[in-house]
């Protein structure tokens, strides 16, 4: 399945799309603009809040730091390189997947890079540059900075693989349903933003074997968090034995359901 030409025409999909949405300029800068304004705020508002209190939700500043930059460097990775996941219950329904059907390629290949959002770029950066704050709010030594952030990104691509197959899964329930956007959107939701929160928080509650099985935020966010912090060979391969499970499972899954798929003859390679 993962062969040089798959990559290779992966890459060039994603280029298109990139190049796509880099057109309207003006769209693209004020897209970037506002993004930079919400999310400067957003960090700004937690900085005062830990300014004061010092411990919120049992963490402090330099862990909220770490909490976030995953979250960030997360969404900003699935929707910079594999943002068509979002599109696939849309294709389903209006038979757009005829188009990816086409290609003599295996459909997720084109279908993944096909979509490119704008303002996930300054979700990146953000995610890169929030541990300059790291070093200039606490003493921590600049290269053991550098360090954490590139744990946060080789974490974070490990646990992108596990949240697109829970999207891909809920997406192309569109082959059995007319259409599964809005379910998309809550499973979505309903993985991301208690990703937000320390885990601590959900302790000898019902959500932490909640979030170990049906929805999988422990091996999402949960689990790199603690890898980041305190690295440990166990932790790390149930979290690599969990990405590659759930590659094989998306792909078998999609694989699987595609075959219900009927064609609407929209011979269109304009993708």
């Amino acid at each position: 399945m993962i062969t040089m030409k798959n990559i290779y025409i992966f890459f060039q999909i994603l280029k298109h799309s990139i190049m796509s949405a880099m057109e309207y300029k003006l769209s693209f800068l004020t897209q970037i603009i506002f993004m930079i304004i919400n999310n400067s705020f957003f960090v700004f508002i937690f900085y005062l809040f830990f300014l004061k209190f010092k411990t919120i939700w049992w963490i402090e500043f330099y862990e909220w730091t770490i909490l976030f930059s995953l979250f960030a460097f997360l969404f900003s990775f699935l929707h910079l390189f594999v943002a068509g996941f979002s599109v696939i219950s849309n294709n389903i329904r209006e038979w757009k997947i005829d188009s990816f059907l086409l290609l003599p390629i295996y459909p997720l290949t084109s279908i993944l890079p096909s979509k490119f959002l704008v303002s996930a770029i300054w979700d990146l950066l953000t995610s890169i540059w929030i541990f300059y704050l790291v070093y200039i709010f606490s003493d921590i030594n600049i290269l053991w900075v550098i360090l954490l952030c590139f744990k946060v990104m080789f974490l974070s691509i490990f646990s992108s693989f596990i949240i697109l197959w829970f999207m891909i899964f809920f997406h192309s329930l569109s082959f059995y349903l007319w259409s599964s956007d809005q379910l998309s959107r809550w499973a979505f939701e309903a993985i991301l933003w208690p990703s937000m929160y320390p885990p601590a928080i959900y302790e000898s509650t019902f959500l932490k074997p909640l979030f170990m099985t049906i929805l999988p935020v422990f091996y999402i966010v949960f689990l790199p968090f603690k890898l980041v912090s305190d690295f440990n060979i166990l932790d790390f391969s149930i979290l690599v034995f969990a990405s590659i499970f759930s590659m094989f499972l998306w792909i078998f899954t999609f694989n699987r359901w595609l075959k219900k798929y009927e064609s609407g003859n929209m011979m269109n390679t304009n993708l």
